[in-house]
């Protein structure tokens, strides 16, 4: 148990429209969230850059509307004697 920070930005398709204003138009944003956390605990990773790796490839195989994912996850707790809030490794994955 460490504490991990992850942020994932999507960028949809181009010609993608949202005049109905409903999820169905987009992509769900709570299935992202729960295929990200899927792939982040239910693997052990020895290496930050592996887990954003493996969330961004998820993402680009279960939803077709993503067009690029970037993931970054941050490690707080880092052992290195530093003056540092976190160390973190960016993954960006296109199709």
């Amino acid at each position: 148990g460490q504490r991990f920070s992850l942020d994932v930005c999507l960028s949809l398709k181009e010609g993608m429209r949202f005049e109905d204003d409903s999820v169905e138009s987009t992509v769900n944003y709570v299935a992202v969230y729960e295929k990200v956390a899927a792939v982040f605990t239910q693997v052990r990773f020895n290496l930050i850059e592996r887990a954003a790796e493996a969330i961004a490839t998820a993402i680009l195989a279960d939803f077709a509307a993503v067009e690029k994912v970037q993931v970054k996850v941050r490690k707080p707790a880092v052992p290195v004697p530093c003056v540092c809030d976190y160390f973190s490794a960016e993954v960006t994955r296109c199709r």
